[in-house]
């Protein structure tokens, strides 16, 4: 079932497919005759006038009013259904507007009419594709309808789920005539029970008298025995249900499972349990399809009814250990297959597969324990640890993920034992906690134990595998987030407390009510651009998020916020402008152009121009002051390398341009020598510039604003010369110059006084990334 709206809009596309055991006139019939039957009107509440029209035997109008609830007006439709059998045995009911009948049936004053059109079509599955004696048809509903008006986006989900749950109507009408007619067979039976024993007296015996017919149907019934261990006890619940394979075609086969209803004896006796647990019902549906030889894909959908009773988390759970069974059959062959023939998305299931199972084990067995039990039991991670002993002891120091420091270990992969192997995967804690991903950690891990990269050649999927651990590592261990959410956290709360208390100071002294207002400016400045971005980027999401978003803005907290984004791999998702990472540049370029920098601006002026005091003698300058300004450059250089050392560290950028990314060296020592100094390289060229734009203010603010003026319209005329101009955002009109200029400015400005290298901000943020 799929349903595609945009938020607001009234126009809505939908589509529904199943497959039914019935044959394509049954399900035309129920098709077309389904909103005029005694069942229907009593059922279907919501339609509150319905009129049919016969035009001939295979056409009629349908006339209706229905009440969609949510405070919207009630809806008109005037429909024209039409039916068809073509020569191939498919059947097509057609539904379209019939406007001509207006003006018999004229639209009511306040209500709104409706124009729509859905087509059913009624396939007939083969006998040949079929397995057993049975008669299959697929189902497959396309609607496309304009309900009129401003729909919320709640709303015409729950309307569209409600027209579309008429696939699942067709499959309960057909399971309730199915039921229908064995329970009149049932009875059939009991009347000539005495007839049939008399006879089966008295002919032969014979073992092989079965029901050939139930048996090709390859039909079973089975009985699932739920269980969970609480403090008070055990809970039980038990599924009975009935499960059957369907064959679709030569590359698909379908097993459906749905619960076992009736009250009879029969049944009764089967729930063997029944007086003690919850009876629970299943209604599952797995479609495995053949992809190419030896890889096939499984899709399971479920459906789960727990009693009124359940709460909420054990539905969660009880859903959870079903849906497993996708897993549990994926993990089952892929244990299966060796190591030279293991894919790198394998890979990577490998590694959630082994952290799940660790996240999920007795808490009396240790890690170390799970982990080697894993390794026996798949099959290429078994035949890598005989080819090298070393990895066994790696792979659990890694699960274990103690924080320790970094040895060296030169070794080549066939010399090394099992002490440098522990010794290998410990220090990858170190790096987990001082990059920003785990796909980052697993890069700059390797390249600092030549015994990795061998390994990694010649199995490329371990790669993917430990990147995955990593990246479960970061999210469970928390420190390495931590440890990167912190830093970014500190510098920046603490770059805000200081420029809030040397504002307070600026305007108690009536002396400098003019840095006041400039300081309060640039604070006001940097949360407008930042709230402007963060309604651009969660608008489609909805309010509540914009909010939630603009919270963590005032409080302070944002980067902290987007860096733990990144940092645990969260994915761009449906209705977001940009991915994590974009955003958190975007944040950190706001905070440095309109916030870090005019803020050294104005505290050097302000030290510049402190001037005397009442008796004539000159003013000293308040700690505080120096305080602030120092934490100032220093956070804006830490944000500035935190920008460059992050892209250029990226094994993707490294990858997809090679000849730029990589000037940061793969050696631990060196990489942090080299952040360090772009940190202080940073602080120190923005104090450089800042101290020169103050002078030329002493001099004459006039020379300041021409010197600035001077120098960033120069670039935007050789931007424009260069046909680089516009930015990438298509925005029209107006706004594409507007936001043209600001991101050219905004650039110019941060690449100026930061010292960031220019080519990361201006491709990676500015220019479109595809």
């Amino acid at each position: 079932m799929k349903l595609v709206h945009l938020d607001g809009e009234s126009l809505a596309t939908g589509l529904a497919t199943t497959i039914v055991e019935a044959s394509v006139e049954d399900c035309a019939a129920y098709a077309v005759l389904q909103y005029n039957s005694r069942d229907a009107k009593r059922r279907l509440k919501h339609i509150l006038k319905a009129t049919v029209e016969k035009i001939n035997d295979h056409s009629h109008n349908y006339i209706s009013t229905r009440q969609l609830g949510f405070f919207l007006s009630d809806r008109e439709m005037r429909s024209r259904i039409i039916w068809k059998k073509e020569e191939d045995g498919k059947v097509v009911v057609d539904i379209n507007d019939a406007y001509k009948t207006l003006k018999r049936f004229p639209i009511r004053e306040g209500n709104v009419l409706v124009s729509g059109h859905a087509v059913w079509i009624f396939r007939p599955i083969d006998p040949i594709q079929a397995i057993g004696e049975r008669i299959l048809t697929e189902a497959t509903l396309t609607t496309r309808v304009d309900l009129g008006g401003n729909i919320p986006s709640r709303a015409m989900q729950f309307l569209g789920k409600r027209f579309l749950s008429q696939v699942s109507d067709l499959r309960k009408w057909v399971d309730k005539k199915e039921d229908i007619l064995s329970d009149k067979t049932e009875e059939d039976d009991d009347s000539s029970k005495k007839e049939k024993k008399r006879h089966d007296n008295l002919a032969p015996k014979n073992s092989n008298n079965n029901n050939k017919k139930h048996k090709n149907r390859l039909e079973m019934e089975v009985k699932l025995l739920e269980k969970k261990n609480k403090k008070g006890g055990k809970v039980q619940r038990e599924f009975l249900s009935t499960m059957r394979l369907h064959k679709i075609d030569n590359k698909t086969i379908a097993i459906t499972t749905n619960p076992l209803v009736k009250n009879d004896r029969k049944n009764k006796r089967k729930s063997s349990l029944l007086s003690k647990n919850m009876l629970g019902q299943e209604t599952t549906s797995i479609k495995i399809s053949k992809i190419e030889k030896n890889t096939s894909k499984l899709e399971i959908i479920t459906k789960l009814k727990l009693g009124p009773n359940a709460k909420n988390k054990e539905v969660i759970e009880s859903l959870e250990k079903h849906l497993n069974t996708a897993t549990d059959s994926s993990i089952f062959f892929m244990n299966l297959i060796g190591s030279k023939k293991v894919a790198l998305d394998e890979g990577k299931m490998i590694g959630e597969q082994l952290m799940l199972r660790v996240r999920r084990r007795n808490k009396t067995k240790g890690k170390e324990e799970e982990v080697k039990q894993f390794i026996r039991e798949n099959k290429a991670l078994k035949e890598v640890a005989e080819e090298y002993p070393f990895f066994e002891p790696m792979l659990c120091a890694i699960v274990e993920s103690s924080l320790k420091g970094s040895k060296v270990v030169k070794k080549k992969a066939e010399c090394l034992e099992a002490k440098d192997g522990q010794t290998i995967g410990e220090s990858l804690a170190l790096f987990m906690a001082t990059t920003l991903t785990g796909k980052h950690a697993i890069d700059e891990w390797s390249l600092q134990y030549p015994a990795v990269i061998e390994v990694f050649s010649e199995h490329l999927w371990l790669k993917p595998m430990l990147e995955a651990i990593a990246f479960k590592l970061i999210g469970d261990v928390g420190w390495g987030v931590k440890a990167r959410v912190g830093i970014g956290a500190l510098t920046s709360i603490l770059d805000l407390v200081t420029d809030i208390y040397v504002t307070n100071m600026y305007w108690k002294d009536e002396t400098q009510q003019g840095y006041f207002q400039a300081s309060l400016a640039s604070l006001s400045v940097s949360m407008v651009l930042q709230l402007w971005m963060t309604y651009a980027q969660y608008i489609k999401i909805g309010w509540v998020r914009v909010l939630r978003e603009c919270l963590t803005i005032f409080t302070g907290f944002k980067p902290a916020v987007d860096a733990y984004r990144v940092a645990s791999g969260e994915k761009q998702k449906k209705g977001q402008k940009v991915d994590p990472m974009f955003e958190l540049t975007g944040m950190k370029c706001i905070e440095m152009f309109a916030e870090a920098i005019p803020g050294v601006v104005i505290q050097l002026m302000a030290i510049a121009t402190i001037g005397k005091d009442e008796n004539g003698d000159q003013r000293e300058v308040a700690l505080s002051a120096w305080i602030s300004l120092a934490v100032s450059a220093v956070s804006t250089g830490f944000i500035s390398a935190s920008i460059s050392y992050d892209y250029d560290t990226n094994p993707e950028k490294r990858q997809q341009t090679p000849d730029f990314y990589g000037y940061i060296p793969a050696q631990a020592s060196k990489r942090t020598a080299i952040f360090g100094t772009m940190v202080f390289f940073s602080a120190g060229m923005l104090l450089i510039r800042c101290t020169t734009i103050v002078l030329l203010g002493v001099i004459g603010k006039r020379w300041a604003f021409v010197y600035i003026g001077a120098d960033v319209g120069l670039y935007l005329v050789i931007k424009m010369l260069r046909g680089d101009f516009w930015y990438w955002v298509p925005l029209g009109g107006n706004a594409e110059i507007v936001s043209s200029i600001v991101a050219r400015v905004l650039v110019k400005i941060v690449t100026d006084f930061t010292s960031i290298v220019r080519d990361i901000v201006d491709v990676c943020f500015f220019h479109h990334q595809y």
